[in-house]
């Protein structure tokens, strides 16, 4: 039994130097990257040890040192962040346009209340006016209503009094209707003919003024002609009088003397 557990030993060691000499290729790492692995690990005393190691940050160990985990993991973590802050700027982009199509959508969710709210206040106002109209046309047509009745009791009572008149007197009252008729009709005639006639007489009225304000600019410029001429005349009179002596002569040298 003790050779059994020494021969184990020495197996379990040699497998442990053999997994140590291994290097992991980033191949294959970013092919398990993200699942759990099962690792054996050997103990001081030479125990085999099953290690749980899940994520992307997970790698087998190696011999390589340090250094050389620490550059790779900083060109994985490079990567991930330039393209984690590609992502970012991308959503951030999409939540600008988000917003802003937010905002159009609720300024015209604004827009249709009020538009809907003016309707609304329009239609309650047209209806007033319908109403308004509609009782007013009522109270009218009612009044055409009764007036037409009045007229139709005062035409039955007419022609109830007119069958009770005798047949001498209804043929009487028939000649008086004729005769008005006919009065009626030469009397609309006759205003015809005054009409035509006034109207004649405004017109050769409007001439006649016309013509008398013609004559009376004519006269005016008659009397103008001869003012100016009679100025002419006066101012040659003057200057003649002037160059004339007393005596009549106009070569006389000596004084004139007046009597």
């Amino acid at each position: 039994m003790q050779s059994a557990g020494a021969e184990l030993r020495r197996t379990s060691a040699a497998k442990t130097t053999e997994m140590e000499a291994i290097t992991v290729s980033p191949l294959i790492r970013s092919i398990f990257q993200g699942r759990k692995r099962v690792i054996l690990d050997v103990g001081p005393k030479g125990i085999l040890k099953k290690t749980e190691l899940a994520g992307a940050g997970a790698q087998l160990p190696s011999k390589q040192g340090p250094q050389t985990d620490r550059v790779g993991h900083a060109g994985e973590e490079s990567e991930k962040t330039t393209t984690l802050n590609t992502k970012v700027q991308a959503l951030d982009e999409e939540i600008a346009i988000f917003k802003k199509e937010s905002k159009k959508v609720k300024n015209l969710a604004k827009e249709q209340e009020e538009g809907l709210t003016r309707l609304t206040r329009e239609k309650a106002v047209w209806e007033q006016q319908k109403k308004t109209q509609m009782l007013t046309f009522q109270a009218q047509q009612e009044e055409q209503i009764e007036k037409l009745r009045k007229e139709k009791q005062v035409l039955d009572h007419r022609a109830v009094t007119l069958n009770n008149v005798p047949a001498v007197q209804r043929k009487d009252v028939e000649e008086l209707r004729g005769t008005l008729a006919k009065e009626q009709e030469e009397h609309r005639a006759k205003e015809m003919r005054l009409r035509l006639t006034i109207n004649r007489l405004r017109a050769v009225n409007e001439d006649l003024t016309k013509q008398v304000f013609e004559l009376q600019e004519e006269i005016r410029r008659y009397e103008g002609c001869v003012l100016s001429a009679l100025e002419d005349q006066g101012n040659d009179l003057y200057s003649k009088s002037l160059s004339t002596k007393p005596c009549g002569r106009t070569d006389c040298k000596q004084p004139c003397k007046f009597s």
